[in-house]
């Protein structure tokens, strides 16, 4: 080892000591694993690749991503819709595989899905190397796909108790955890309000620091509204953050 740092020394060279921190092994780990199903002669080719394109196994994700990524689980559940998102083929065959481990969802439709996507990743080894890599971890995605079925739940409810005859009969999620049917109500107003400045500070573009200016909040509580922690806000609250963004809000008395 001396002798090849001398040698590189004479050559005007240095050896340069590589760290990688845990965005550098997620890569590592993407990089094995989206050049598993290529031959050795194509590594570098598939290296440049994820290196260049645009749609490469993301090493980071943005919440608004993050939320995307959970919506998958309301289906449609087929690889046209998987592939929507932009990411690569082997990082959304491990999203489907995780999405196959709850119940409440197509275990095998899910899984048909991944194979069709990117079949290397269903294999045991595959999906190891998948979780090494992924930046979304299955805690958080859990977790983040009950809030968006609530949300959708919710919403659903909500356009069903304004007489929407296209929305679906839903059972009403919030009597189960309301005592009254006003606190019922209430739930269902302010997840649907919730929900539309969440749609609304996405579509603007603005980052938490620049929303938080805008609503006259902490960055905290716009941290806590686009994770869709309905708990901390109350209508008044909502409300407030809808005229703060020159939005009025629009309630319509209706016979029960």
């Amino acid at each position: 080892m001396r002798r090849s740092r001398q040698a590189l020394a004479q050559r005007g060279g240095k050896l340069a000591q590589v760290r990688l921190d845990a965005a550098g092994k997620r890569g590592l780990a993407a990089l094995e694993l989206i050049t598993q199903a290529a031959s050795a002669g194509d590594a570098i080719a598939a290296a440049a690749e994820v290196v260049a394109s645009r749609h490469r196994f993301p090493l980071r994700l943005s919440r608004d991503q993050e939320m995307e990524i959970a919506r998958l689980a309301l289906g449609p559940w087929t690889a046209a819709r998987f592939r929507s998102l932009g990411h690569a083929d082997a990082f959304m065959a491990g999203i489907a595989i995780a999405l196959a481990g709850d119940r409440d969802l197509p275990r095998a439709t899910l899984l048909a899905v991944a194979r069709e996507i990117a079949p290397h990743v269903v294999e045991e080894e595959g999906y190891r190397r998948w979780l090494d890599a992924t930046p979304l971890t299955l805690p958080r995605l859990v977790k983040l796909v009950r809030t968006e079925r609530a949300i959708a739940a919710a919403h659903r409810f909500a356009g069903a108790a304004r007489g929407d005859n296209t929305t679906a009969k839903v059972s009403n999620v919030w009597d189960a955890l309301a005592n009254t049917p006003a606190q019922a109500a209430k739930l269902a107003l302010r997840s649907e309000l919730l929900r539309d400045l969440q749609a609304l500070i996405s579509a603007s573009k603005w980052t938490q620091a620049q929303a938080a200016k805008r609503c006259g909040l902490s960055q905290r509580r716009i941290n806590d509204l686009m994770r869709g922690r309905i708990s901390k806000f109350s209508l008044d609250a909502l409300v407030n953050i809808a005229g703060a963004l020159g939005r009025r809000v629009h309630l319509e008395l209706r016979a029960a």
